[in-house]
């Protein structure tokens, strides 16, 4: 008889055991699903935003930021108050304006706000690919206009759950933000600098540390205070390295870029990200430059970027504010022989310093707007072309673009380039010499102390 009841009891302990962990097994389940129903509301109230690529609608569209913009409504052309730009890419056949909607998140209200897309702004300037780069242009209530959604998702309105949630950047605020107080030198600003410098993205492992050392250091001693990067997942570790130890010196600031989709993608995003960093920097940097880590504006009559600006100046008319300044391209071919002056220096040859052993160029001075790349202040542009700026890209159209005249500076562009032809040796930058090796010798032992 005991041998039974043991048995019995042993039998009503399992069943009960195993009728508990049915409920238990019901019970995390339900809360997985109510986390997932709730994952909007988390997200809205913790900030929690991918700073990457988020999808729209899989395979055939995506989006990387979010500003709020009133320029326009506070210039000459009225539009309606502020609009919400977002950085996007997306198939071009996509009917934008009337199949997506916009879902505006605020932290002191329960439920998200539905607008529509007010319009959409083509990125693309040559090419034509599967994928259009754009901006989206959101609306904001009327009743609404003098609040800020802290993030906004992007979806066709046959969708009934969004999968994306991106932070809006709000330019107003920081405009208020700087030109708050009596300070008159905005220079002096914490966090305010005159010259950033914008790359086009970097990915795999294309490029080495030490053209990134090369480009940072040059560039300083040129002006640059401040650098933006933007980088993809798998770009290469020693380059992630490099950059951490300038983030660490509060000179670059990197940002993760990997598109989902790279089918048709021109450069990799350079489209999307030359423009995205006009409005990063917007408020943040009275110029900035936008040009490739094998490119470098020289000046010729000046020491520094802000002595060419103001003899530029000189010669401009009366009363003409300049948003934008030209710079022509010339090509200083990496086939050609290194610089006698420094082909046996021993630092030169081992960080490969190419502003110093590339000194021949092509006699050629491609055109404005062919292989060019711009200066300009962020804050007086709506959008930025790969090598121009367009006059309707203005916010004040009565702003000028000056084609800079080559006696001033000139782009030196440092590629392989075989159709080379009349070459001269243009030993310019070798005005700096001592002041480039020591600084890149020092970034190297930064950037990689066992080089």
């Amino acid at each position: 008889m005991k041998f039974v009841r043991f048995n019995l009891r042993n039998t009503r302990t399992a069943a009960t055991v195993a009728a508990l962990s049915v409920c238990f097994f019901c019970l995390l389940i339900a809360s997985f699903w109510a986390s997932k129903m709730e994952v909007f509301k988390y997200n809205k109230f913790t900030n929690s935003c991918s700073a990457d690529f988020q999808v729209i609608d899989k395979d055939v569209a995506f989006a990387y930021s979010a500003y709020i913009d009133d320029r326009l409504a506070r210039d000459t052309e009225p539009i309606g108050g502020p609009v919400i730009r977002i950085f996007t890419y997306f198939v071009r056949t996509i009917d934008v304006k009337n199949s997506w909607q916009c879902i505006l998140w605020y932290k002191d209200r329960v439920d998200a706000v539905t607008t529509s897309v007010r319009g959409v702004t083509n990125l693309n300037e040559y090419v034509q690919p599967k994928y259009m780069t754009a901006m989206v242009l959101c609306n904001i209530p009327d009743d609404l206009s003098d609040q800020r959604p802290q993030a906004i998702s992007l979806s066709p309105k046959s969708t009934q759950t969004p999968t994306n949630y991106i932070c809006i950047e709000d330019l107003r605020l920081r405009r208020r933000q700087l030109l708050d107080g009596t300070q008159q030198d905005l220079a002096s600003r914490k966090g305010y600098v005159n010259f950033t410098v914008c790359t086009t993205p970097i990915y795999s492992d294309f490029y080495k540390p030490h053209h990134i050392v090369n480009f940072i250091e040059v560039n300083r001693i040129l002006g640059a205070q401040k650098f933006i990067f933007y980088i993809d997942i798998d770009t290469n570790v020693l380059i992630k390295h490099c950059l951490e130890s300038y983030t660490q010196l509060g000179i670059v600031e990197v940002n993760q870029f990997t598109p989902l989709i790279l089918e048709s993608l021109h450069y990799h995003g350079q489209i999307i990200s030359i423009s995205e960093c006009a409005y990063r920097t917007m408020y943040k940097t009275k110029y900035l430059i936008n040009i490739d880590l094998d490119e470098v504006i020289v000046p010729k009559d000046a020491n520094n970027w802000s002595q060419m600006i103001e003899n530029i100046q000189i010669n401009a008319k009366a009363g003409e504010h300049i948003a934008a300044y030209i710079f022509q391209n010339q090509f200083f071919p990496y086939q050609e022989v290194h610089d006698s002056a420094f082909a046996d220096d021993t630092l030169v040859r081992k960080y490969a310093i190419t502003t110093l052993l590339q000194t021949l160029k092509e006699n050629y001075l491609y055109d404005y707007e062919i292989r060019s790349k711009v200066l300009a202040c962020p804050d007086k542009i709506l959008m930025w072309h790969v090598h121009s700026i367009l006059k309707e890209n203005l916010v004040n159209k009565k702003d000028a673009i000056c084609k800079v005249n080559n006696k001033h500076a000139v782009l030196h562009h440092y590629r392989y380039w075989t159709t080379s032809t009349n070459m001269t040796r243009e030993r310019r930058m070798h005005s700096f010499a001592s002041e480039i090796i020591q600084n890149i010798h020092f970034g190297m032992g930064r950037c990689i102390p066992l080089f």
